[in-house]
């Protein structure tokens, strides 16, 4: 399983030492890895550093702010075959959790708090690399007009993908 996470470079480094040393503390021996948009070296070197893989994340050219809320999106790892547990750079784990390798059966195993009406609060999400390759062509699609938050990217999954809650 890949622990994953994207961020630009403002969100990495308001995040990203507390993000692994959470990780590290509650999944010491998971994969984990960041997509960062636009990394600079010392980026880079914290990642070495941390035993955290790191990629370069991928928006269109000049992108506005609502592109970013398709950063993680797009950048989905689903090319390594392994389940994928995402979450955003700010949401940190506070407790050990067991998953299952098929996933529970479905594409996108959501962990959740209840959010009202809205489809949100996600904390993290599992994906099996079938449902984040489906997520990753979503946000091509959305990158023409991308989403104000993350709702609409979070009910598009809701509507088209397996998943549990």
């Amino acid at each position: 399983m890949i622990l994953y996470c994207a961020a630009d470079p403002n969100y990495f480094n308001h995040y990203f030492d507390l993000w692994q040393s959470q990780c590290q503390k509650y999944y010491p021996t998971m994969r984990k890895m960041i997509a960062i948009y636009n990394p600079t070296q010392s980026v880079i070197k914290k990642c070495e550093d941390n035993n955290v893989e790191w990629k370069e994340a991928y928006l269109p050219e000049n992108p506005e702010r609502r592109h970013f809320y398709l950063l993680r999106w797009y950048n989905l790892p689903y090319e390594e075959n392994d389940l994928i547990l995402e979450t955003q750079i700010n949401c940190l784990p506070v407790a050990t959790q067991n998953f299952n390798d098929d996933n529970d059966g479905v594409e996108h195993l959501r962990i959740a708090r209840d959010k009202g009406n809205r489809i949100g609060g996600v904390s993290a999400a599992v994906f099996t690399p079938e449902g984040a390759k489906k997520v990753v062509e979503q946000a091509k699609v959305m990158f023409d007009d991308p989403p104000d938050d993350n709702h609409p990217m979070n009910l598009w999954q809701e509507q088209n993908l397996t998943h549990k809650h």
